[in-house]
């Protein structure tokens, strides 16, 4: 399944009712469908405060992966941002000495099983992929 919504954080309840409809009939439980949403939920986001000169619009792919789901966000018109390469937030450290941001990262990082980054510059299209599988609940739930 694919669809692209316009880049304004008002297209997220979209964005739920679409994820929801490809998650249905999928073995995840509510922790891993949770987990899907959260993460696509912080990844539109970010690419739309922060990636000011991309296209209208942000495409997202949803596949079955193995009873799991694979999300690939595209982001077109964009300069390269590696989720992936963004450092973990310092949540060991007191709120007083950590840097703002990245807190989102940090957690969607433990929510999915794989998280992946790919760039085509001549296209200046950035695109993200996760899954979450429902082979098992993940440690930390």
């Amino acid at each position: 399944m694919r669809r692209s919504f316009p880049r304004r954080i008002d297209a997220l309840p979209a964005i739920v009712a679409f994820t929801r409809e490809a998650m249905a009939g999928l073995p995840l439980d509510a922790a891993q469908r949770h987990a899907v949403e959260f993460t696509i939920e912080e990844l539109f986001t970010n690419m739309v405060k922060y990636a000011h000169n991309g296209a209208a619009e942000i495409a997202l792919e949803l596949a079955n992966s193995g009873g799991g789901l694979q999300v690939t966000l595209i982001d077109a018109g964009v300069d390269r941002f590696d989720v992936t390469q963004a450092p973990d937030a310092a949540v060991d450290r007191p709120i007083g000495e950590r840097e703002p941001g990245g807190l989102g990262l940090h957690l969607l990082r433990r929510v999915v099983d794989s998280l992946s980054y790919s760039y085509d510059a001549e296209r200046r299209e950035g695109r993200t992929r996760f899954v979450v599988s429902a082979r098992a609940a993940h440690a930390d739930d």
